[in-house]
């Protein structure tokens, strides 16, 4: 046959009675002329039918029942919740502010300098029509809006 042969969940659906009419006989004709599909088929009847005749399982006691028993049993859980004295009721929040006030005017300081009045930024040489991208290479000096240590000496 010319036509792709089926999935094994198309054969094993086959095997469970899930497929409607047309589409069985569809398949019934297909696996009918193709060795490898036919194969496959009574592979997954042979699986079906050593399933179906495993023995059952019990466990020979209701382990619902087991376990119902044993919550019931227990003692309910307390929440338990430490009382703190009420005269240190406010000390971590108080603590917590002064280290946040400490680290912002560490931080502060250590950002201006230590002088207390911000310095003045340096700001990077950048212009938006600039005939070099920044992060560019220059062609010559010249056409570089920065100067480097390297190229002041230069006669050009």
């Amino acid at each position: 046959m010319n036509e792709p042969c089926p999935k094994t969940i198309a054969l094993s659906a086959r095997l469970d009675d899930e497929l409607a009419p047309h589409e069985r006989a569809r398949l019934d004709a297909h696996v009918a002329g193709c060795p490898v599909c036919a194969a496959m088929l009574a592979d997954l009847g042979r699986l079906s039918s050593h399933l179906r005749n495993l023995p059952e399982e019990t466990l020979g006691y209701d382990l619902a029942e087991v376990l119902r028993a044993r919550l019931e049993g227990a003692p309910a859980p307390r929440a338990t919740r430490r009382r703190v004295p009420r005269r240190f009721g406010w000390l971590p929040l108080g603590a917590g502010a002064a280290a946040s006030l400490a680290l912002g005017s560490a931080l502060g300081l250590a950002a201006t300098g230590g002088a207390g009045v911000a310095a003045a930024p340096q700001v990077a040489v950048m212009s938006v029509f600039a005939p070099v991208a920044p992060g560019g290479l220059c062609v010559e000096p010249r056409t570089c809006p920065w100067q480097r240590p390297a190229f002041r000496g230069s006669s050009r």
